[in-house]
């Protein structure tokens, strides 16, 4: 079996190919539970101190449309106080403020982040600044270490 020059024929599997792609991209973005990945952030934002994750540990808000799925924002709760049982007493996970739907309210806080100014502002990346230290940057600016 083969093509007129003899050589075997080679089928493409593309469940396999796309398995592959979504592996490689794992190790890049590691994929992990929510209430890991919740830890993992404001173990992240706190750096470290313990008075700062108390606090974030008290301002959580699950937005988004998978957010209105029943239930969901206490067993997160319950999952993070099984977690961190230290922390039983500061963990909340709130609902969004009622003049917001949890389906667009991350749209909303990105529109308010980007009519922000440029100047001054520490969060932003010029085009210089990413010339100058390229991907470092990103070590600096991010409260995530990518």
């Amino acid at each position: 079996m083969g093509d007129a020059e003899g050589q075997p024929l080679v089928f493409r599997d593309p469940v396999l190919e796309k398995t592959k792609l979504a592996e490689a991209r794992d190790t890049v973005l590691p994929m992990m539970p929510l209430d890991h990945a919740i830890l993992e952030s404001l173990a992240q934002g706190a750096r470290g101190d313990d008075r700062k994750l108390r606090d974030f540990f008290g301002g959580i808000m699950l937005v988004g449309g998978a957010s209105k799925t029943p239930g969901l924002r206490e067993f997160i709760e319950a999952r993070l106080r099984e977690l961190r049982p230290f922390y039983g007493k500061e963990i909340l996970v709130g609902p969004p403020p009622r003049e917001f739907d949890p389906q667009v309210v991350a749209w909303k806080g990105g529109s308010v982040f980007g009519r922000l100014s440029g100047h001054g502002n520490d969060s932003w990346v010029s085009k210089s600044e990413y010339d100058m230290l390229g991907a470092r940057l990103l070590n600096n600016k991010c409260m995530f270490a990518w």
